[in-house]
């Protein structure tokens, strides 16, 4: 077969991979199969296209300043195995091997919207489809199992694509449905096709499944964290809020409606204690013994205050109460602890710069904005060091980097990927 042939396929293949892969993320059950998913769909379909295009992609990804940063701060993050007081080989593998694994992704997202640019208008789409699908079978699961009245919290069960169950835990699911919504609010704010059209309805009445998800789940950081998120997004996106006034009524109205039906069927009573007890398990959970993380990562770090502690292979630590962490639950801090405030310098500027430049450009590029955004909010109280390997993370870190780092270099991509 000649070589021609070989990279039309590929052509095709690495597009594929990635919605394959972003689709793995809703439908997967297994814990640890998303790193088999990625392996599969995208690093495979990556080397090969390498091996017939190498000298030309490395050319282009040099030149592109932003790029480039990326794979510095990367750097950055695995320079902590030189300080650390259990330097050794393994040690720098590991570190070596996730920020290669992340290099891959910003890799493969920027040849396949350059190539395919289309792929970044399907992504939305195919995101709110599989979760709406997904939510609504676990929204019936629990309601079957519990009750919605019931106050039990949904956690992910191992083995459950329903639960998300791929995942370690309800706050890190609750990443998931809040970054969905986003998606569903951007498509009614921006798809042209459901301007002034009552068919505008579906993309905002799918919502609040995936918000309810989020509320029984008890996801306190990512329901604050998308509030604020939506608040931006309505922001940048007034005039187009304004042509769909009148379905915002309609919905309002018809959840108004729904709320009165709900409190009638269910009887007054039972529903403000049911309210009640949510929100006393909300509040009784407070920071969750946050402060006093912090507090014990700063006491920890001590005098390293300028380059870390360095990576180690236990990260574990006690807090004052007795309880034991891997992590501090933000991930600023997780890198000031290991790689001391040049660290937290080299991250923030390079967020704070991705983040200017996706909020200011055209609607697609700020979408991917929107959602680091959010997923900064979200990695506030319950995130960890960035040199994440494949999971959650990645959904509201990293992919909205790499699209931003390609989204950035086509100037036109609105006309060709807003409908």
């Amino acid at each position: 077969m000649k070589c021609g042939k070989i990279e039309k396929y590929l052509f095709f293949l690495l597009p594929a991979g990635l919605l394959f892969f972003v689709a793995s993320f809703f439908l997967s059950s297994k814990p640890g199969s998303l790193s088999q998913n990625y392996l599969y769909f995208i690093i495979i379909p990556l080397v090969l296209t390498l091996c017939f295009s190498a000298k030309s992609i490395v050319t282009t990804l040099y030149n592109d300043g932003f790029f480039m940063a990326g794979a510095l701060v990367l750097i950055v993050l695995c320079l902590p195995v030189f300080w650390t007081e259990n330097f050794g080989i393994p040690l720098l593998l590991y570190a070596l091997r996730r920020a290669f694994t992340i290099l891959t992704l910003l890799i493969s997202v920027y040849l396949i919207v350059r190539r395919q640019p289309r792929v970044v208008y399907i992504i939305p789409y195919l995101t709110v489809t599989l979760s709406t699908f997904v939510a609504l079978l676990a929204l019936w699961r629990y309601n079957t199992d519990y009750g919605f009245l019931s106050g039990v919290r949904l956690m992910p069960l191992k083995g459950s694509f329903v639960t998300l169950g791929q995942f370690n835990n309800s706050i890190r699911i609750g990443w998931i449905w809040g970054a969905a919504s986003l998606f569903s609010l951007w498509i009614f704010l921006n798809e042209k096709k459901l301007e002034k059209t009552w068919a505008s309805l579906v993309p905002i009445l799918i919502i609040f499944p995936q918000l309810l998800l989020m509320i029984i789940t008890y996801s306190r950081g990512p329901l604050l964290a998308l509030m604020v998120s939506v608040l931006v997004l309505f922001s940048f996106n007034y005039d187009r809020l304004l042509l769909q006034k009148k379905v915002l009524l309609f919905v309002g109205i018809t959840f108004a409606a729904a709320f009165v039906g709900l409190l009638l069927a269910t009887g007054v009573d039972s529903f403000v204690i049911a309210m009640q007890g949510l929100g006393e398990k909300l509040w009784e959970r407070g920071l969750s013994l946050r402060l006093e993380v912090w507090q014990a990562v700063f006491q920890e770090t001590g005098d390293h205050y300028f380059l870390g502690q360095g990576l180690k292979p236990d990260t574990k630590f006690v807090v004052a109460s007795g309880f034991v962490y891997d992590h501090s639950h933000n991930f600023l801090i997780d890198i000031y602890r290991y790689c001391g405030i040049a660290g937290v310098f080299v991250m923030a500027s390079y967020l704070i710069y991705a983040l200017k430049i996706s909020l200011k450009k055209n609607k697609q590029i700020q979408l991917w904005g929107i959602l680091l955004f959010y997923g900064c909010l979200c990695l506030l109280t319950n995130g960890k060091y960035p040199l994440a390997d494949v999971s959650e993370f990645w959904f509201v870190f990293w992919l909205p980097i790499a699209f931003i780092t390609v989204l950035r270099t086509m100037e036109d991509n609105d006309a060709v990927l807003l409908h």
